[in-house]
């Protein structure tokens, strides 16, 4: 179907539907009226779409948040590592954490403070098998696990 005085051939299967109409409407200078049609969308289907997004969007979530749980522990064995080198002597572990801080922080932000580095080393002494880490937690509950127990073994010992 061509528009009368135009070269415009409306159907072509490029042009998204709203578009050919406007199109249509401009090329014919409106002697062709375009009638929207109401379309009723099940609800069921619909909400099946919702609980796939929100599924994904709730994964996704677990993901980034395990990753974060990763690199914490990986930084925390490195910082390990590095303070084995040192004979693990306090006022070198004190130094390392310190230096390092000021490295990262102006680039990664506060997550990477001295206090962050700190507990990610006590995450890494913690839980010094990677296996064992829980997909389930966050880095949250993770540090909140290490302040119990530290809590603990600080009962223990007094």
């Amino acid at each position: 179907m061509w528009c009368k005085g135009t070269n415009f051939y409306p159907f072509r299967q490029e042009i998204p539907v709203l578009c050919v109409a406007m199109a249509v409407r401009e090329a014919c200078q409106g002697k062709i009226r375009v009638r929207q049609k109401n379309i009723v969308m099940n609800q069921g289907f619909v909400g099946d779409i919702r609980s796939i997004i929100d599924k994904a969007r709730a994964m996704a979530v677990r993901s980034v948040d395990f990753s974060r749980v990763q690199m914490y522990w990986n930084i925390g064995r490195r910082i390990f590592e590095e303070e084995q080198q040192g004979k693990e002597r306090a006022d070198y572990g004190t130094y390392l954490i310190r230096h390092l801080a000021k490295e990262l922080e102006p680039e990664y932000g506060s997550g990477f403070s001295v206090r962050q580095l700190e507990q990610s080393r006590q995450f890494y002494r913690t839980y010094p098998i990677a296996n064992t880490l829980r997909s389930q937690l966050n880095w949250s509950q993770y540090r909140r696990l290490i302040q119990i127990e530290n809590s603990a073994q600080n009962g223990a010992a007094g």
